[in-house]
């Protein structure tokens, strides 16, 4: 090749490395995340939300209630003078995928396990979480640990209570796994599963429509239920932490459980009734 054109080629290539990284570093640049101040730049809070959720926490509807869930996220929008957008996430094991990608700003309903914090961040406690075994009467409550590992369990794919579940004996291999918490319900109720694992906090609202539902034994330690963020968005995960505070010394958090979950709920919940 002689020399005029070997040097346009270097410049060339040399052309395309550099267009290359510009295009990297944009790319990178649209994957950020999009903490509080652009939140507020745009108006917009992106909410993920699993279509599997009950109604009564988070309504996907435009008409009637909306919500436990959806009620504190609103007052939080309002607050901050944005609009929340619902992604309604079909698959609950993409909810922290779609977030990881800049889809959302914020996953709802999510109980913060150990693995679950290696991926993202949390928020303070939305809803104390505790896991029973579920079983549908007439069949007797489930007792102990060791019955339940002798049951016929469904577990509800990608949830903590899937977990719980797992982690208190029963083989992964052996359990039957439901994409929604309504074709788990259906498959208990028809005896076709003996038992389950569900938060109390969600069991409470299920047992309105599924009149069969009882709780029996817990299921390891006490765990929270929050809402998650990416790890680098510090400034909205601190503004959602301080709403959250707010809401529950005073008496709007109380309110929504009363009103969602019905005024028996607030002890076992942790608060007294305003």
């Amino acid at each position: 090749m002689p020399a005029p054109y070997a040097e346009v080629d270097i410049v060339m290539r040399r052309a395309v490395v550099v267009l290359s990284s510009v295009a990297v570093l944009f790319a990178g640049a649209n994957a950020r995340a999009n903490d509080l101040a652009e939140v507020e730049r745009s108006g917009i809070l992106r909410v993920l939300a699993g279509q599997g959720e009950q109604p009564e926490m988070f309504s996907f509807e435009g008409t009637g209630d909306p919500g436990f869930e959806r009620e504190l996220v609103e007052g939080f929008a309002r607050l901050h003078k944005v609009k929340i957008q619902i992604h309604a996430v079909k698959r609950w094991e993409d909810r922290i995928p779609q977030l990881q990608k800049n889809e959302g700003d914020l996953v709802i309903g999510l109980v913060e396990t150990p693995a679950r914090r290696e991926l993202i961040a949390f928020t303070s406690e939305v809803m104390p979480a505790r896991h029973v075994a579920v079983s549908y009467k007439p069949k007797a409550a489930v007792a102990t640990l060791e019955q339940f590992r002798g049951e016929k369990v469904g577990v509800v794919k990608a949830t903590s209570w899937a977990q719980a579940a797992f982690d208190a004996g029963i083989p992964p291999a052996k359990a039957e796994v439901f994409a929604t918490t309504d074709e788990m319900l259906e498959a208990l109720k028809a005896q076709r599963i003996s038992a389950s694992v569900m938060s109390l906090s969600d069991l409470t609202l299920a047992m309105r429509r599924y009149s069969g539902l009882q709780a029996g034994v817990t299921l390891g330690e006490p765990v929270s239920a929050g809402w998650g963020l990416r790890k680098e968005d510090k400034a909205l995960q601190a503004a959602l932490n301080e709403y959250l505070a707010n809401a529950r010394k005073g008496s709007s958090w109380s309110r929504l459980v009363v009103k969602y979950f019905g005024s028996q709920a607030l002890q076992a919940l942790g608060k007294t009734a305003p």
